[in-house]
């Protein structure tokens, strides 16, 4: 029962991603990004996410585009 509603609760939530706008699609990502490097710092995890990150966006209307570019990764 607990096993289906985590499958349901997934599936919803990935048929709604497709109408996030572009740009909050791209706040989300970074943040994710942003919120995995935080945990793996204060956890006892090995640290393979890094806090700075580059966020780019691939559509069929306007191809490949860069949204964030840190400097600080290069």
């Amino acid at each position: 029962m607990i096993n289906f509603f985590r499958f349901d609760v997934l599936d919803n939530t990935s048929k709604s991603i497709e109408f996030i706008p572009n740009n909050l699609l791209c706040t989300l990502a970074d943040e994710i990004i942003r919120l995995t490097g935080i945990k793996q710092k204060i956890s006892s995890e090995d640290e393979n996410v890094s806090v700075n990150s580059h966020i780019s966006l691939i559509t069929k209307l306007n191809g490949f585009q860069w949204v964030k570019f840190d400097d600080k990764i290069l």
